[in-house]
């Protein structure tokens, strides 16, 4: 599902800069907590899991591609049947995720 960023605007996760800032290499599941996150796909491909779509309610979660030798995937983990692996391929790719506590959303920002 893809929905606007104008809806969601308020909830107190967006765009939280007082969250710590996640640069990786290497393949990784996120922890609730990592909501920023950067990838460096020069020698690899990097594969990220989003966490627990229950466990992350309310949360906003971007990544973004820094370097892209390589692709930068994300998926969920599989407790979210409507999820589809996202890939991303190109440096300053960004993918946004929301999560209502039951789906994943990807969303794009309204202008």
């Amino acid at each position: 599902m893809q929905i606007s960023l104008g809806s969601l605007a308020e909830q107190k996760h967006y765009s939280d800069s007082n969250a710590p800032l996640v640069v990786t290499a290497a393949a990784k599941t996120l922890s609730v907590g990592d909501t920023r996150i950067l990838t460096d796909a020069t020698d690899n491909v990097v594969a990220l899991t989003l966490p627990p779509v229950g466990e992350s309610a309310g949360r906003f979660y971007s990544v973004t591609v820094l370097e892209a030798s390589n692709n930068t995937t994300i998926d969920d983990g599989g407790d979210d049947p409507y999820f589809t692996i996202n890939t991303y391929n190109g440096a300053g790719e960004t993918g946004k995720f929301y999560s209502d506590g039951t789906t994943w959303a990807r969303f794009t920002e309204s202008v």
